[in-house]
């Protein structure tokens, strides 16, 4: 017996199917690998592996049948993926799946695929999907866990935010963010649990390129709808002598987030007019945090869930570093729990929460002048004039002094001369409109090549990337490189290559720090521009800013081949980077601003946005020009002023009527908080809008 199934298992080891089934789900290509395993025949290995490959897919009547036919053949044959990753190779970031899916596959047997097991199996395997990066493969199992509990709104949630991280192609965009649209308007009314699963995060749907303010808005009154304990008042302060200024997030530690803000908390704290409390949710602390702490900032660590809103006591100013890398940090945004809320570029995307983050820190240098932002931003944009950042210089501190970029361009077989474009970015950041850059680059120079990096532990999103592509031989991907690794390969570059529509920010300037140049399209960004942003803080003449893909292509051409011209700018990015790093002049800002910002505070903070219900008019008319040029007369005239517009007119959400939504646009702090108190008034008592409506109106005629 022992013999047999020994020779069954050599006999299938050589099968060079089976070889190819390995090798595909090593590499993390689900498809090539279920090819090669159905093409291997029904042997008990090659059955196990695809009963594991079915799971995946969401399959579980198949992948059970698999599993069982494989167990008949040979009772003792284990299932491969999982063995793999057993023996320490991680498969792309699917090594868990594959192990989990073993286990799970073997539960479904035993219990005879019960429902209950099918379904607690569908939501451990779209947790361990979301996390290898398989967000498609992960809403399936969502699909199918609601299929079997249709009433469990936790789902009907996860599955309305889950997006792909990267893209197939630009009408695969378009789809992805209108289907989003409609599943957001159809959430439900009631959610009585807020955990893992029915907060999924809203990290990648920025990463679609759209200004989406409104979209984000829905998504958090949706949940407040739904679980009205989310949106709560917790404010209590007394008068202190010092202000009290509260720092929230999960990453003070060397991380991109606590590089750009940990130096400002530090900063803040050593002034003798504040008392800076940083309110910690990070997994594993570093050196970094001891850095941030040095100058007495107090340290409160607590994981931001409901339950840990009430230890945010007594703060006068609360600042977010981020929002929307992790979702329970929003069950913190929610609520108002100091006079005034603060958000910061961490993740530069608005929160949606214009009831409970007053202001989003951005920087005139990020941002297009003049520029209205409330399709970007749900919050009160504030342009701070320096970047709003103290960013350490990278050489001996986690950079060598001197790097050297010779060994990168031996293994990539290029001359020193030959054009090296690299985008160090993290490949959610490669949006199809940007492919075009990509491939010109490419196809227009046969010496030049580009060259990104990837993190290995998501090789599904390398794939589609790969294949959005066209398998381009002189696109070189390469593993992420760390440390002086990193810093050699910024050190080989020719150019960066700065994307669009979402751009870099640490990586841009730790390519400053080696005196390196980024290409960079303002214009074409749907976030904060901070490459442009770093530049116009440096003061280069002639910065590789570009407005469009042409220029973008003809720039990074042209700076390739000049050397000379490129070694200029270089120079100049190197004697000015004083003004980016280590920046004294970041820090002042933010107090200057913290110190107007609570000053004001009283009365509470306002939204700048909101909305009135008119009655006795439809939607069809409220539309017309004529109509809107009323509503607007008579929003100027309930305001007191001109300084609000009108976004939008819908029909009413609750009764006959429409809803006609608004935005402030006073610059003054006093100014837009007198016009939030009329506005608000009119929201409780709508015959004042009516009597302006008629006014209005007879001032029309």
């Amino acid at each position: 017996m022992i013999r047999a199934a020994l020779l069954l298992h050599l006999c299938t080891a050589a099968d060079p199917y089976y070889e190819r089934g390995l090798a595909a789900a090593r590499a993390a290509d689900l498809a090539r690998a279920k090819a090669s395993f159905t093409e291997a025949g029904e042997t008990a290995s090659a059955l196990q592996a695809l009963a594991t490959l079915y799971l995946i897919d969401g399959d579980v009547a198949k992948a059970v049948a698999a599993r069982r036919k494989a167990k008949t053949i040979d009772p003792q044959a284990l299932p491969p993926l999982a063995v793999l990753f057993r023996d320490g190779d991680a498969c792309g970031g699917l090594g868990d799946v594959y192990w989990s899916g073993a286990f799970l596959l073997k539960k479904l047997d035993e219990t005879n695929v019960s429902d209950d097991v099918a379904f607690e199996g569908h939501l451990q395997l779209s947790t361990v999907l979301e996390d290898s990066g398989a967000l498609v493969e992960a809403s399936e199992h969502v699909r199918r866990a609601s299929l079997l509990k249709p009433d469990d709104a936790r789902l009907r949630f996860r599955s309305a935010l889950l997006v792909p991280a990267v893209s197939s192609s630009q009408e695969a965009v378009n789809t992805t963010y209108r289907e989003l649209e409609n599943r957001i308007a159809l959430l439900p009314e009631t959610l009585e649990t807020l955990d893992g699963i029915s907060m999924p995060g809203t990290f990648y749907i920025v990463y679609l390129g759209f200004e989406d303010a409104s979209l984000m808005t829905s998504i958090q009154r949706a949940y407040q709808r739904a679980h009205p304990p989310l949106k709560k008042q917790l404010v209590a302060t007394t008068k202190k002598e010092r202000l009290r200024i509260g720092f929230a997030g999960a990453y003070w530690k060397r991380h991109s987030v606590c590089k750009l803000l940990c130096g400002i908390v530090r900063g803040l704290a050593a002034l003798p007019d504040f008392e800076v409390v940083l309110f910690d949710a990070t997994e594993e602390s570093d050196d970094w945090l001891t850095w941030t702490l040095g100058t007495g900032a107090l340290h409160r660590p607590m994981d931001m869930t409901l339950s840990s809103r009430t230890q945010v006591q007594d703060v006068d100013v609360l600042v977010y570093a981020e929002l929307g890398m992790r979702a329970r940090a929003l069950t913190w945004a929610h609520a108002r729990l100091a006079p005034v809320q603060v958000l910061f570029w961490g993740h530069p995307h608005t929160s949606g929460l214009p009831d409970s983050i007053d202001y989003f820190v951005s920087s005139d240098g990020f941002e297009p002048p003049n520029d209205d932002l409330s399709r970007r931003y749900a919050e009160q944009a504030v342009r701070f004039a320096t970047p709003g950042i103290y960013f350490r210089r990278p050489q001996n501190l986690y950079a060598p002094p001197i790097s050297d970029g010779a060994a990168f361009r031996r293994q990539l077989n290029m001359t020193d001369t030959d054009p090296l474009y690299l985008c160090p970015q993290s490949l959610p950041k490669f949006h199809p409109a940007f492919d075009e850059v990509l491939l010109r680059l490419v196809s227009e120079d046969a010496r030049a090549k580009v060259v990104v990096t990837y993190d290995p532990k998501k090789a599904l999103w390398l794939h589609v990337l790969q294949g959005r592509l066209g398998h381009h031989p002189r696109i070189v991907f390469l593993p992420l490189a760390l440390g002086d690794k990193f810093f050699g390969l910024l050190r080989a570059a020719t150019l960066l290559l700065d994307p669009f529509p979402f751009g870099g920010g640490v990586t841009t300037l730790e390519a400053f720090s080696v005196c390196r140049l980024a290409v960079t399209a303002p214009s074409l960004q749907s976030v904060v521009a901070l490459a442009a942003g770093f530049y116009r803080r440096l003061n280069i003449a002639d910065a590789p800013i570009v407005d469009s893909v042409d220029a973008y292509v003809k720039r990074a051409q042209e700076l390739a081949a000049d050397a000379a011209k490129r070694g200029a700018l270089e120079a100049a990015v190197c004697r000015a980077d004083g003004n980016l790093f280590n920046d004294d002049e970041s820090v002042e800002e933010w107090a200057a601003f913290l110190r107007r910002a609570s000053s004001g505070a009283a009365p509470a903070p306002f939204s700048n946005t909101g909305s009135t219900t008119v009655s006795g008019i439809s939607l069809a008319a409220a539309s017309t020009p004529a109509v809107q040029a009323v509503l607007q007369d008579a929003i100027w005239r309930v305001a007191g002023g001109t300084d609000v517009e009108i976004l939008g007119v819908t029909a009413a959400a609750r009764g006959s009527g429409v809803d006609v939504s608004y935005r402030i646009t006073s610059p003054d702090l006093a100014a837009s908080r007198d016009v939030a108190e009329r506005l608000a008034d009119v929201a409780a008592n709508p015959a004042l809008f009516d009597r302006a409506i008629a006014e209005a109106a007879a001032a029309a005629s």
